[in-house]
């Protein structure tokens, strides 16, 4: 079984990375040791009236960022200031918070993308407002600074260029890097604060961010030059699409293991390459339907690996081709649908999400077979069956053609993807999910 991504694990717009390819090491925020907060702006977006009134947390730990409608900040899609992803604007007057509760003790990283659009003033990128871990923009320069109790202002001159900015709190040994690991921009002392009483973004004080920021990270203890260093390459990268492993569980022959046409035999996996034991499935669905992924007792809905996190899940079903060549009619294919979408949302997923139909031999040589695959993945495009994301695998092309079912890449068992067809699938999943994820918070 082939893992999505290499040895930190990733999956790019471009295709999958496996650990059998050589790669220019890059690492996500959900690899980096001690994560307690990481935000994202194309992730966990929840707007009001294009505002963004709340940030999901993505590290698992809860510590999401709140913005009263007044002082939210503008999402904006697609931003050419961050190399066309998503960004929040700051205008002078917005600002984000986590719960009072939040603490940050020293050592500790934090890292935001972001770039200024004025640097007149102490404008603050991050603070913590009550025992103060500050990272600004020093007026008299304007210089970068920082503050932890002890004001540590660089000789450089502060700019507005698109920067990644890494501020490592570590008592007298406490640094800023921007863009690289070397060299620091500052390092001394900068005080031994732990921060306390909730983190604020934007803000240093009463002294708001203007310019925007796509992206924060805060992590327990001091991250080494090397992650620091793949973070940045990451952030370089155009920061690839991408699905935190506890965002996006898939049922079906699988999008990453259970290759065989026996998935029975074969098991399944979710997108982490966590499998799930074929015991846990059986054929007993509707009337007419036999295929193991769209039976209504989902395993899913019940392993305890997921009751933490299912609320903020994205559940996707992979195919009916078994329904259909069971007998099932297209009309009731979408019916078998939409009865595994309602009981996938009353067990508790975020959002439901189906793949469209691939043009196997089932349709392809059963008469009429080719026009009952456009009628169900037409009510599929359209969510007929109450899905809130569409994977519209059978628009790709190179998947969607038919004379690829002879290629060995695509069908096995004459219903199934192969690995390599895996490998085609999961980045266009992977992008229908990030793209559908910010309008659907």
């Amino acid at each position: 079984m082939n893992r999505i991504g290499n040895v930190q694990g990733y999956v790019t717009a471009r295709g999958v990375v496996t650990t059998d390819v050589d790669v220019t090491p890059a690492v996500f925020p959900s690899t980096l040791p001690g994560l307690k907060l990481w935000t994202r702006a194309d992730l966990g977006i929840t707007l009001t009236s294009q505002k963004v009134t709340k940030w999901a947390d993505q590290s698992g730990a809860g510590n999401d960022l709140n913005a009263l409608v007044a002082a939210a900040p503008l999402f904006v899609a697609s931003s050419p200031n961050m190399q066309g992803g998503s960004s929040l604007r700051w205008s002078g007057i917005e600002q984000m918070a986590t719960a009072a509760g939040f603490t940050n003790n020293q050592p500790c990283t934090i890292i935001v993308v972001a770039k200024y659009s004025s640097l007149a003033g102490n404008l603050g990128i991050i603070d913590n407002p009550t025992i103060r871990q500050i990272g600004y923009v020093a007026a008299a320069g304007p210089n970068w600074a920082m503050d932890a109790g002890v004001t540590l202002t660089s000789a450089a001159a502060a700019d507005e260029d698109l920067h990644t900015f890494v501020f490592v709190f570590d008592g007298a040994t406490s640094f800023l890097y921007i863009d690289s690991a070397q060299p620091p921009v500052l390092a001394g002392d900068a005080g031994a604060h732990a921060g306390t009483g909730g983190f604020l973004l934007g803000t240093q004080s009463t002294a708001h961010f203007i310019g925007e920021i796509s992206e924060v990270v805060i992590c327990d203890g001091v991250l080494s030059p090397s992650l620091i260093s793949q973070f940045c390459f990451y952030v370089a990268q155009g920061r690839p699409q991408y699905i935190p492993p506890s965002m996006l569980a898939m049922e079906g022959n699988s999008i990453v293991a259970g290759y065989a046409a026996s998935p029975l035999t074969d098991g399944f996996a979710d997108a982490t390459g966590r499998s799930f034991p074929s015991a846990q499935f059986n054929n007993a669905g509707l009337a007419g339907q036999t295929t193991p992924q769209m039976t209504i007792a989902a395993p899913i809905d019940t392993d305890p690996f997921y009751a933490a996190v299912r609320p903020q899940n994205v559940v996707m079903a992979l195919e009916v081709t078994n329904d259909y060549n069971s007998g099932s009619t297209a009309a009731q294919c979408i019916a078998h649908l939409a009865t595994w979408v309602a009981a996938r949302k009353a067990a508790g997923w975020n959002k439901v999400g189906i793949y469209t139909v691939l043009p196997s031999y089932v349709f392809a040589d059963v008469p009429g077979g080719l026009a009952d695959l456009a009628t169900i993945n037409a009510a599929i495009r359209a969510k007929t069956p109450g899905n809130d994301i569409c994977s519209d695998i059978a628009a790709q092309p190179i998947m969607g053609n038919v004379a690829n079912i002879n290629d060995p890449r695509y069908y096995v068992g004459r219903l199934h993807p192969t690995n390599l067809g895996h490998q085609l699938i999961t980045p266009i999943s992977v992008a229908s999910v990030a793209t559908a994820l910010p309008l659907l918070a």
